[in-house]
């Protein structure tokens, strides 16, 4: 009776918060979110446990399992308590830009991390009202992602398509000349000023924000007034990060208008690029390095990350694209194969500088037009004899 009363109780809507740091390089965002659960009996009675009350409360192993394939026991309960998350700033334009909402599963993933709540005023304004309760059942929730997925999916793409548009223009990801010695956002000015203009900005809208400075980050979810100024420095001061030092939090129940701000507020952080991943060619925002080439997302069913195999993967399909680099890799390979296997032949290895330093020119000829592709592939293939 306890679940099928909030399973008809509708939820109050909560807005989503944005802050970015831009002196640490983080941003904090705020929202409410549905949490899996699962139905668990103790003591004679139903609740909705997380995998951890689970993993405590059953004892036995081979009943856990059970309850953790069927999905009949799973449920996901919405939390009226607003979730503060840090990630490095960009996280959520970059997990937003890289989804493909016309995939379930990648769908799926990006609503599991961020929330249904946070589409819903999206999918409001084109005719679909979800009717969310505190309560819904792996396969109602399932549904609505679905139903998003097969007939909503558009919608979602063209707002992405235009944060793509702004994204790739401001941070230069194809490599214009003209804009090579411009900042972020002073490309932004070029755009706004242009006949290129900006696509982000037709979606924003200042009637769906508000500015809030008496409200803040603090991870310390307690109300306003509610505990002795005693207990609270004891706790600050055991853990600091519970302060988020945020002048102001910018919140909307619109994702558009907190994408928009994420992306302004990127802008303006000096030297701190927005790229696109050479190997899986999803963006990302380097952690450490600003010329970072690759992501630090998992690549496919590989175990690891782009960061980790991004470099082989790139020369293995620039050698699969490129039958010049080929016959280039397989006439160094030779000479160096032969080096290995006769250390003491002199002429060998001599061979093999020879070949080194007489490829730095030619190509060096090539990449000035001075050669063609033709005329450097002949060059190795008479090497390679």
């Amino acid at each position: 009776m306890f679940i099928k009363a909030l399973s008809q109780q509708k939820i109050i809507e909560k807005p989503i918060s944005i802050f970015v740091d831009k002196v640490n390089r983080r941003e904090y965002l705020r929202f409410s979110k549905y949490e899996l659960r699962y139905k668990i009996m103790k003591d004679g009675m139903y609740f909705l446990g997380s995998e951890g009350e689970l993993k405590r409360t059953v004892k036995s192993t081979a009943e856990k399992r059970q309850i953790l394939k069927d999905e009949s026991l799973m449920y996901y309960e919405y939390d009226e308590q607003r979730i503060t998350v840090e990630n490095i700033a960009g996280t959520l334009l970059c997990d937003f830009l890289n989804t493909n909402f016309s995939d379930f599963a990648d769908l799926k993933k990006f609503i599991d991390k961020y929330s249904l709540v946070i589409l819903k005023e999206i999918l409001k304004e084109n005719g679909f009202d979800i009717n969310l309760t505190m309560i819904l059942t792996k396969t109602k929730y399932d549904n609505i992602i679905k139903e998003i997925a097969t007939k909503y999916n558009d919608i979602l793409e063209s707002i992405k398509e235009a944060f793509i548009y702004d994204v790739d223009n401001c941070y230069n990801i194809y490599n214009d000349e003209l804009k090579k010695d411009l900042t972020p956002y002073e490309i932004y000015v070029v755009e706004m000023f242009s006949n290129k203009y900006s696509k982000a900005i037709k979606l924003y809208d200042p009637t769906k924000i508000y500015l809030e400075c008496d409200n803040d980050m603090t991870v310390y979810h307690i109300g306003f007034g509610s505990v002795k100024e005693k207990h609270i420095i004891e706790t600050l001061n055991i853990e600091k990060s519970l302060i988020v030092p945020s002048p102001y939090i910018i919140s909307s129940l619109d994702l558009k208008q907190i994408l928009f701000i994420e992306f302004k507020e990127l802008l303006c952080i000096e030297k701190f690029p927005i790229k696109k991943c050479r190997n899986c060619e999803k963006y990302f925002v380097p952690d450490k390095r600003t010329d970072e080439l690759y992501c630090n997302n998992l690549f496919e069913d590989t175990g690891k990350t782009c960061k980790e195999i991004g470099f082989f993967k790139y020369n293995q399909r620039k050698l699969k694209e490129d039958d010049v680099a080929r016959l280039y890799r397989n006439t160094y390979q030779q000479k160096l194969l032969r080096v290995v296997r006769n250390p003491e032949n002199v002429a060998y290895r001599l061979q093999l500088e020879l070949f080194k330093e007489a490829y730095k020119e030619v190509k060096e000829k090539m990449a000035n037009g001075k050669m063609t592709k033709e005329e450097f592939k002949e060059w190795l293939l008479k090497m390679k004899k």
